[in-house]
């Protein structure tokens, strides 16, 4: 009776999703995500791809290089992994805390006659909190504040951040992911 009623307009009971999101904070990026409800364990995997993230700069270059010279730097896409608990609020409203890793390739190359290329990486632990409101059993509306707190880097990327510390937003710090779901 009234509890199937209260379950169609609700949040689904479709345990899996697939989604669309934009990563808005010092670093904008468009994302593409898929997850799925275990129980009360929200699994998620995000593919995030940054918008305009381009740093030249003049950059030293190992000793074994014998002098300096200017480093275009892009970051690449990044990869999300996240563990959450899924806490339903209502029948249309729930939260998710989350715990994950994020994976952010980088890489330069000169831009002078050498095009010399590096690439690299950085992991960076993220937490978030996911606020969830169904529209219709087959459609979310997701917000999701996060924070990110890079775990280790190289030294190719030590030295970029002395000279453009803006390339640290690409793996670093506070966003809120804000998008669509689609479950089924």
């Amino acid at each position: 009776g009234q509890t199937g009623a209260g379950q169609s307009e609700g949040l689904s009971m479709n345990r899996y999703y697939l989604g669309a999101e934009a990563d808005v904070g010092e670093v904008i990026a468009a994302c593409i995500v898929g997850g799925a409800y275990f129980s009360e364990v929200n699994v998620e995997l995000r593919l995030r791809y940054p918008f305009g993230e381009k740093e030249i700069a003049y950059y030293n270059l190992p000793v074994r290089y014998g002098r300096s010279r200017e480093i275009e730097m892009h970051s690449g896409y990044g990869l999300e992994a996240f563990a959450g608990y899924d806490m339903p609020l209502s029948g249309r409203f729930r939260l998710t805390p989350s715990a994950g890793l994020r994976y952010t390739p980088i890489k330069g190359w000169g831009t002078d006659w050498s095009l010399m290329e590096q690439r690299s990486y950085v992991f960076s632990g993220v937490a978030a909190l996911k606020a969830e409101y169904s529209l219709s059993p087959s459609i979310s509306l997701v917000a999701t504040p996060a924070y990110a707190v890079p775990l280790g880097k190289d030294a190719f990327v030590r030295s970029f951040e002395t000279v453009c510390p803006a390339i640290k937003s690409c793996y670093g710090g506070l966003s809120v992911h804000i998008g669509i779901h689609f479950n089924f």
